[in-house]
């Protein structure tokens, strides 16, 4: 076989098409593939421009051919970007999908032009098979998708809805489709402003926050992302819509709990601040609690010691009845001292919890000031003050506890018996003005300084700490002062010029409105003393020093007596003496103070007795207790004979006192 019948057999058995073109550009080569593809034998071809064998032929093959020629460039077509580059078939007679590659051959004098036709149907079939399933995928994906979306033409007509789209805004399928965007937004323009966000690319960067009206006319906060593709020659956009109403009511809550919070972390550190004031008070409370325990321990010693030498002076004065007055006075003045001292520490629990209660009964405002100046008048003679008492010859009549308002007035005197230098000047002037009753305590001493008077009525304040310490007091008298008197429905004011210059306490109070039979009342007509001596009077405690010495001084004033040291002895004792009055400790063995109350009530002897507990426990509790088992009066030990006269001196009380 000659050379070129060679080569134009290996041409032909290439399993490709292959054409040559010469310098002149016709064709020189046309092998059996070529031939078979186009349905025209090589005789047909040869000799021919390319363009003549196909007219129809593509204009960038043309292009490519000259590429060649000129620049000796090879250029690859592809069948994806250049359909039907050569009217080829297959065997079937189907078009033959086909790459082509335009390649140069020898050198720019001699060159020559080599086209390799590549059959790629299979591959075009497999890729638009594959692209369908794509499709096919896509569609799925759209309609299980649970956000809304929509494919929108430029006109704003809905052409796609999936099923999202029509669960979420109560239309169906068919009823979106066909139908402008306005039927969904809830302003005409919000459409347009998706389509003006778009035209500066082909999606929107940001999502839009719209509303959407539904079919039932709820409208709902729905999050816009949108983006612009092309179907040849329409422009189409697809927009995914997510509801957003419920994490936008969330996020509003959210927001609305942190301004919340911001507002309570402005409280709260407004708080801490109070916090911290308040701190810094009770830490100044604190620290005059720890000097008012110094004190109290101070002042308990003081009368102790003259008490004890009191004892010793009594027994060696033997027959010397000055020394044993002058000892006596001195250890009443002294014990008087520690029962107002205990009296007051009492007081510092009961105004803690705010459980100080009134037994308010129509009085004379003469007879509370009385009473007060036969408190103090130990102290203030002791001090050998002058005492000045003005009050106006009418009667003031006022409603008021008069235990507790006499302490007031009590506490006010031996505060100037205190803070008055020794031939001091001390006085008392009432007066009535209109609806309000004035009480004025002004004395000569020590004075206050100006910072000092708003706090002079705080708990455990001590003015002068080096004289109180002196003088005997534990910074609470002038607190329970304030307190009583507020509950009396009045207030209290401290004045003074200043240190040395004394200091004056006005006790302002409502006067009482009365009718006439109160006003009997008020002067003592409803309690008219039993004169009678000789009562039988059982004293029960189980401090047997105690129930023999009271014991003693009851008979000494007139009265019979029995004694006895617990509660079941004091019963059988109480069968037999049938007394008119028992005097009863509450903590005693067998059979406390309460039930024996109780059991004497339940005897015949006992409906009429006047009970009265003489216990060492004060507390408004421990009275309201006595008052339940059936006491008539609750007495606090060390009490004075002279309080339990008072107590004697009725027949019968109908309720607790004193």
């Amino acid at each position: 076989m000659r050379k070129p019948e060679q080569e134009h057999s290996i041409l032909d058995g290439i399993a490709a098409g292959l054409i040559v073109l010469g310098a002149d550009r016709t064709i020189i080569h046309w092998n059996a593939w070529m031939a078979a593809a186009s349905r025209r034998a090589a005789a047909e071809a040869i000799g021919k421009p390319l363009d003549q064998v196909f007219p129809e032929i593509v204009h960038g093959l043309d292009r490519a051919i000259e590429s060649v020629f000129v620049a000796g460039a090879s250029t690859l077509l592809t069948n994806a970007l250049h359909p039907s580059l050569l009217p080829l078939t297959t065997r079937a007679g189907r078009p033959l999908m086909h790459d082509i590659v335009v390649s140069p051959v020898g050198d720019a004098a001699r060159r020559q032009c080599v086209i390799q036709v590549i059959d790629v149907t299979d591959a075009t079939r497999r890729e638009r098979f594959l692209r369908d399933r794509q499709n096919a995928r896509y569609d799925a994906l759209v309609d299980s998708a649970p956000d809304a979306i929509l494919n929108v033409n430029s006109e704003g007509i809905i052409r796609l809805a999936n099923p999202a789209a029509a669960r979420q805004f109560g239309y169906s399928v068919d009823e979106l489709i066909g139908q402008s965007t306005a039927l969904l937004f809830e302003t005409e323009d919000a459409w347009p402003a998706i389509w003006q966000a778009l035209n500066a690319g082909t999606a929107s960067t940001t999502p839009i926050e719209l509303r959407v009206r539904l079919k039932n006319g709820t409208l709902r906060y729905f999050e816009v992302s949108a983006a612009r593709w092309q179907d040849g020659s329409r422009t189409l956009v697809t927009a995914i819509l997510r509801d957003v109403n419920d994490r936008r009511d969330a996020e509003l809550a959210l927001r609305e709990s942190e301004r919340q919070s911001r507002e309570g972390a402005k409280a709260l550190a407004a708080l801490n601040d109070i916090l911290q004031e308040s701190s810094a008070k009770l830490s100044a409370m604190d620290r005059r609690k720890d000097e008012f325990l110094a004190t109290l321990a101070h002042e308990l010693r003081n009368p102790l010691a003259p008490l004890r030498n009191g004892l010793q002076l009594l027994k060696l004065a033997k027959d010397d009845p000055g020394l044993l007055e002058r000892t006596r006075h001195m250890m009443d003045l002294q014990l008087g001292q520690m029962v107002r001292l205990i009296d007051d520490l009492l007081d510092v629990g009961r105004i803690s919890n705010d459980r100080i209660d009134l037994n308010k009964e129509v009085t004379s405002l003469d007879k509370v000031i009385r009473q007060a100046v036969e408190t103090s008048g130990p102290l203030i003679d002791a001090q050998q003050h002058k005492l000045t008492i003005d009050i106006p010859a009418r009667e003031i009549v006022i409603d008021a506890d008069v235990v507790r308002l006499t302490q007031v007035f009590a506490n006010l005197l031996n505060n100037a018996a205190k803070y008055t230098p020794r031939n001091g000047s001390i006085s008392i002037k009432a007066e009535q003005r209109g609806d309000a009753v004035i009480v004025r305590v002004i004395d000569n001493g020590i004075g206050i300084p100006p910072e000092m008077l708003p706090r002079v009525f705080d708990m455990f304040m001590q003015v002068d700490k080096s004289l109180e310490r002196a003088q005997g007091g534990l910074g609470i008298g002038l607190s329970l002062v304030k307190r009583l008197v507020e509950m009396h429905g009045g207030h209290v004011e401290a004045h003074s010029k200043g240190p040395g210059l004394g200091s004056e306490f006005v006790v302002r109070l409502p006067a009482a409105k009365i009718t006439a039979a109160d006003e009997r009342a008020s002067l003592g007509e409803h309690d008219t003393p039993d004169t009678s001596l000789g009562r039988r009077i059982l004293v029960v405690d189980d401090n047997v020093d105690a129930a023999m010495s009271l014991a003693v001084l009851l008979g000494l004033m007139g009265h019979e007596t029995r004694t006895a040291h617990d509660g079941l002895e004091a019963m059988a004792v109480a069968d037999q003496f049938k007394p008119d009055v028992a005097l009863l400790d509450i903590g005693m063995p067998k059979l406390n103070g309460y039930e024996t109350a109780r059991r004497m009530r339940q005897e015949t002897w006992g409906r009429q007795m006047l009970l009265v507990a003489l216990t060492g426990w004060g507390q408004e509790t421990d009275r309201a207790r006595s008052n339940d088992a059936g006491f008539n009066s609750h007495l606090v030990k060390p009490v004075d004979i002279a309080e339990i006269e008072r107590v004697l001196a009725r027949k019968r009380a109908p309720q607790l006192s004193g």
